[in-house]
């Protein structure tokens, strides 16, 4: 706690709360605070503690007697002072770097009052690690221009995200390289027939436009590189004022060097490439997988609405810790999802999703799936397996029809959001702040 004290009488309230919650995250430490705090007085301490923070007196010692009253006393006058942070400023504890992030969604029913949890501390932020416990990066941008803009009027308003999940039932199909590999493993080449899938695309998207949706998901294998430039000429000539993304599902890739990922990129409403994310954890066993290297890193962008990244299939349904764990690390509002499954994936998608709904991070999950068309099973051949969505809070998921369909995810804002534009520009350097 020496470090906390010499951060507050310096008046870095930021880095003390961030202090606190490193502090607060080794599980002895937190149950002796959550032990020993004056249970019945609790409301009264951070009171006074926050009266003490605004008007600097002699009362400091006093104040870390009660941690974790002095945490949400800094939560508290964080939030009350506006305080804004860039999303490239990140914060130095114990040789590790740490976001700190305004809250915006009230979307978290079961965290907020979860034993021997610090994010069940804080109110009005949220600490994300820069570096995941399994050594994932987590590149964190802001949400900017036209985009920002949209969901900003989402936020003034309460009005709710619209998301149209696409599906195809066109014929076309992915098209199998298993012939590169020293080891028998595949890649995607294309899909085809190449005039089918790009004109049900374009009707897909000419459908979402007219039921005016804000985030247009596709799934994985679905949309070839050759179909996403046509999709992105398509956006520049068709104008859409509420449109933030488009995210045409995900492909394997060559990225330079001859490194091949499987990635999912993310399109602004003029086709424009805005980030995208190659694909943590492959699909396939031991006998037989994807032919491409894993990425090492999730992008996490920070909007009016929360934070949103995108994940691949296995990257958010698989129990291997380094990827099951990482949404409870990185504490999303929102996630999006192309995959490529059957009945066994769906089930997966569809068990995490409530996980998250409604007892971690209480995160809207919007899932885009195509049938396995490269091992189904003979009872599953010639069925769909279309995407759903599972609402923040809610118990089930909305699953939408075989030729694709919009769904509705409530807003329900935690704080006020600052009606700040952050210009569109070159991505700022990384600020480290010790």
């Amino acid at each position: 706690m020496e470090r906390v004290i010499k951060l507050i009488q310096q008046d870095r309230f930021s880095e003390a709360l961030v202090c606190l919650w490193v502090l607060a995250s080794d599980s002895v430490t937190l149950n002796q605070w959550e032990q020993t705090r004056r249970k019945d007085h609790f409301e009264q301490d951070v009171a006074a503690i926050y009266r003490q923070l605004a008007s600097p007196s002699s009362a400091l010692p006093e104040m870390i007697q009660q941690p974790l009253a002095l945490m949400q006393a800094l939560d508290k006058l964080l939030f009350e002072r506006h305080v804004k942070r860039a999303a490239h400023t990140v914060f130095v504890e114990n040789e590790k770097q740490f976001y700190l992030l305004r809250a915006c969604l009230d979307c978290r029913p079961a965290l907020a009052n979860q034993l021997n949890n610090p994010a069940s501390w804080l109110r009005h932020h949220r600490v994300v690690p820069a570096i995941t416990s399994t050594g994932k990066e987590v590149k964190m941008q802001r949400c900017e221009g036209s985009e920002n803009d949209v969901f900003l009027s989402l936020a003034k308003d309460n009005q709710n995200l619209r998301v149209w999940i696409g599906h195809f039932t066109d014929g076309a199909d992915v098209v199998w390289d298993k012939t590169s590999s020293p080891a028998g493993n595949w890649r995607t080449l294309s899909v085809k027939p190449f005039e089918a899938r790009l004109a049900a695309l374009l009707a897909q998207m000419h459908i979402a436009q007219q039921a005016q949706a804000h985030i247009v998901l596709f799934p994985e294998f679905t949309i070839d590189p050759g179909m996403r430039q046509e999709l992105a000429a398509w956006l520049v000539n068709n104008s859409w004022p509420e449109l933030i993304y488009v995210m045409p599902g995900s492909f394997h890739e060559d990225c330079g060097a001859g490194k091949f990922f499987n990635v999912a990129h993310v399109l602004a409403a003029d086709g424009e490439i805005l980030f995208a994310h190659r694909k943590l954890k492959l699909a396939g066993t031991l006998n037989v997988s994807e032919y491409v290297e894993v990425g090492k890193a999730i992008q996490a962008v920070q909007t009016p609405l929360g934070l949103l990244t995108v994940l691949i299939c296995k990257d958010f349904l698989d129990k291997e810790y380094s990827v099951d764990n990482l949404l409870q690390e990185v504490p999303v509002n929102w996630v999006f999802v192309p995959s490529f499954g059957n009945q066994s994936t769906l089930d997966g998608h569809q068990s995490r999703a409530r996980e998250l709904a409604i007892t971690t991070t209480g995160a809207h999950c919007a899932v885009a799936n195509t049938a396995n068309s490269f091992d189904a099973k003979k009872d599953e051949v010639g069925r769909h397996f279309p995407g759903f969505a599972h609402v923040g809070g809610a118990k089930f998921s909305n699953h939408i029809a075989d030729q694709g369909g919009l769904v509705e995810f409530p807003v329900k804002l935690a704080t006020t959001v600052a009606q700040e534009k952050p210009s569109r520009g070159s991505r700022p350097p990384l600020t480290i702040v010790k």
